[in-house]
């Protein structure tokens, strides 16, 4: 999130028409009132301030477009890496927002501007929709597209949900 002259994220909060006070915000989302969730306001907030000093935030940039050039060189024309959608099934509504960081799994490939296709493969046996990220080097689209495709194929897709039951493989 840290791109010189990118909007904040307490704008795209509100579709870039303004600028959401976020610390006004919170005290709506805690009566149910915000159309915010609570991370997301934290995020608003948070994303104003700089949490890490110049030298700080010029390492970890070092260290991501590091990352970055691997992982292109280790896919290269045709490499595909299949990983995890999230760290569980998919979770009940707001079920996330007690294990914030799980966004990691996603997150990852944002940060390093690596394209990403989801590909639905199907339930599980407590019926909870799963899947997996094909993730390829930069302009791999046309790749991870027809990989998504033969997942589809192969595993069914996306199917409805089937009232799966809470049990414990869903926390």
């Amino acid at each position: 999130m840290d791109v010189d002259g990118a909007p904040s994220f307490s704008k795209h909060l509100v579709d870039l028409k303004g600028d959401l006070n976020c610390l006004a915000e919170i005290p709506k989302v805690l009566l149910g009132r915000s159309n915010h969730t609570f991370p997301a306001v934290i995020l608003g907030i948070v994303d104003k301030q700089k949490p890490f000093s110049e030298e700080k935030a010029k390492k970890l940039r070092s260290l991501r477009d590091r990352l970055q050039q691997q992982l292109t060189e280790l896919l290269g024309d045709d490499g595909i890496l299949l990983f995890p959608s999230f760290p569980t099934p998919a979770p009940f509504h707001h079920q996330p927002l007690l294990t914030p960081f799980n966004f990691a799994y996603t997150a990852l490939w944002n940060t390093l501007a690596l394209p990403v296709v989801e590909c639905p493969m199907g339930l599980n046996d407590d019926g909870v929709p799963v899947g997996v990220q094909a993730i390829g080097a930069p302009n791999s689209d046309n790749l991870l597209i027809g990989v998504a495709t033969d997942l589809e194929e192969g595993f069914g897709g996306w199917k409805p949900l089937q009232n799966p039951q809470p049990s414990m493989n869903h926390f």
